[in-house]
This record gives structure tokens, sequence and C-alpha cells, in this order.
């Protein structure tokens, strides 16, 4: 809880890079271990709508996930864990949804999809009771509050209340019980990339949970809170090294020069257009459009989709490489 603590003191200004940039890495991780791994590259088109594929679609659905579930996280109720489910669902689309084995890749995730396909969902009729016991567990005062997380994670990931979608609507969860319980505030640990680190071992706790053990998650869970804090804290080291790298690349730009301005948002904005820039510096769009042109020629920023001329957006490739990067590392640990 201390290194969370700490966690929470250097991420929790909304606006500084790593906070922005930690929902792209937690959606991806929780994608992935659902069997839907996507490129930052690819996430980065879904989220302007500039492509169908799939993986990179449920990313983006993920993000407004979690969205959903900060926002009710004071009032956690099956109600509450539907509309995250909705939010997951509306962000999919146009994807037919069902009880069907899920396009898989890697031995870790197939580990995670076995193990709960041992774990059959329960009736119908049997749901809203078992939903109604998740909630009045996780209101209880009378357990370490990570451990709380946990165990009301691997209940949801059990019950299986939904035809498809039950991981990611849980690990989003997580974010908005963390909230309630006051381990975290304001900022989002990346306990999605944590757990997949080691799917085989999450995939053991949440069978061990179904078989009646809870230990093994709450353990899983302990060891996830110090991996993403260690993980975030190589993410922020990146990117200081690629804001001193793009420093370097704006050499002898004027000291006011507007491109100044948006190398602080491209580091935590994979995604940039000139109407959002010239928003947040208060610069006219003309300025932002020069600024962009000129970080671009100094290979800072790059068009999202070469050749556009409507609606023209750009990327931050040094950016997206790191988020990838978080993606495939090893264990901190």
């Amino acid at each position: 809880m201390r290194e969370l603590a700490r966690f929470e003191d250097a991420t929790s200004t909304p606006n500084a890079p790593l906070a922005r940039l930690l929902p792209w890495a937690e959606s991806m991780a929780s994608a992935r271990l659902e069997g839907r791994p996507a490129r930052a590259e690819q996430v980065a088109m879904a989220e302007r709508g500039r492509t169908l594929q799939r993986e990179a679609k449920w990313v983006v659905a993920g993000m407004g996930a979690t969205r959903a579930a900060l926002q009710v996280a004071g009032a956690l109720n099956a109600d509450a864990i539907s509309e995250v489910h909705a939010e997951l669902v509306a962000g999919a689309k146009p994807f037919r949804f069902g009880r069907q084995p899920l396009p898989l890749a890697g031995s870790g995730p197939a580990a995670l999809h076995e193990a709960l396909t041992r774990i059959p969902p329960l009736p119908s009729d049997e749901v809203g009771a078992a939903l109604d016991d998740l909630v009045a567990f996780g209101q209880r005062d009378d357990v370490h509050p990570l451990a709380r997380v946990a165990i009301a994670h691997a209940r949801l990931q059990t019950v299986q209340p939904f035809a498809a979608g039950n991981g990611m609507v849980a690990r989003a969860l997580v974010h908005g019980q963390m909230r309630a319980a006051g381990i975290l505030r304001a900022s989002l640990a990346p306990m999605s990339a944590a757990l997949a680190a080691d799917p085989r071992g999450y995939a053991v706790a949440l069978l061990a949970y179904h078989e009646g053990d809870v230990l093994p998650i709450v353990e899983r869970f302990a060891h996830a809170a110090l991996e993403a804090v260690g993980r975030s804290r190589r993410l922020r080291e990146d990117l200081a090294t690629i804001h001193e790298r793009w420093r370097e690349a704006s050499t002898g730009l004027r000291r006011h020069a507007t491109a100044w301005q948006v190398l602080p948002l491209a580091l935590g904005s994979p995604t940039l257009d000139a109407a959002g820039i010239a928003q947040q510096v208060g610069a006219s769009r003309m300025a932002v459009y020069n600024a962009l042109g000129v970080l671009e020629e100094r290979g800072v920023l790059e068009p999202l989709t070469p050749g556009s001329r409507r609606n023209r957006a750009w990327r931050a490739p040094a950016v997206l490489v790191a988020l990838d990067r978080f993606q495939l590392r090893d264990s901190t640990f």
C-alpha cells in the first residue's frame, strides 16, 4: 500500500503525460488477456475511427469501460456493472457477442482461457443473487481493501454474467473498486498489465478461488500492485528519454514557438489534432498547424493517415513504441 501511495503522488496530476497514457496501456493489456492483442499504432487509428481492426476497437472500448467504472466507483451495484458492460459493448461494435471461443494468441492468454472454460457460468436465474452478494461483499469494512478488490474481481470472473467481455468488465471494475476503497484517489494503476505479466499465475488464482481458496488471488493482486508500480515507473523513464530527444530535435526553434507547447501534450497523447491542441494551449489553429508541421519535419510527429487532407491528425511514433514495449516487458520483479 505504501508503494501505491507513492505511485499516487507521482501520477495524480491529471494532465501529466504518464497519467494520460496509463489508460491506454491498461486497456491494451486487458484486451490482450481477453485474447485480443493490438499494437498501439492500430489503437491510435481506432481511437480516431480510422480502422475497423477488431482488436484495436476492443482496446478503445476497454478505455470507455474503465472510465465508466470510475464514474460508478462509489455506487457499485448490479446496474452499475451492467453500465460498464454496456459501455464495452457499445465501443466494440459492430461485433457480435456470444458464448464461443475467443481467438487467442500465445500460451499465456490461452492458459487463462482454458482456466475460465473450466468454470461454468452460473444459470441465468442465479446471476442476480450472485451479483447482489458480490456488491454486499464489496461494502464490507472488515477485509483489507486490496484483498476485498481481489476477491470481488475473482467473484465476478467466476459468475460470468455476460455472454462475452466478462474479463474486461471485471478488470475495468478493479479501478472503480480501488477508487471507492481509497487505495487510489485519482490515479490508475495498470493492474491488467501486471496480471498479464504472468497470465498463467492469474489463471491458477482464479481457478483456486472457484474451488474455494481465496488466498492465491489475494496474493496475485498484492504482487500485481507492486508490478504495476514498477512498470509505470519504467514507462515514466521512457517518456523522459523521449522528451529529451524531442527537445534536442527541436533545437533552434524560437523560445516562444507554439511547438514547445505541443511537445508535452504529444508526450501523453498518442494522437493529436489541431483543434484539440489549440483549445489546450490557447493558440490559433493556424499557429498550431504550423507547429505540427515543424514537429513533423523534425521527426517528432507523423501524419496518422499520410496523404489525408481532411480531419487531419498526427501520431507520436516514439510514444506508440513505448506503449508496445510496456506490454512486452518482462516482470519488474
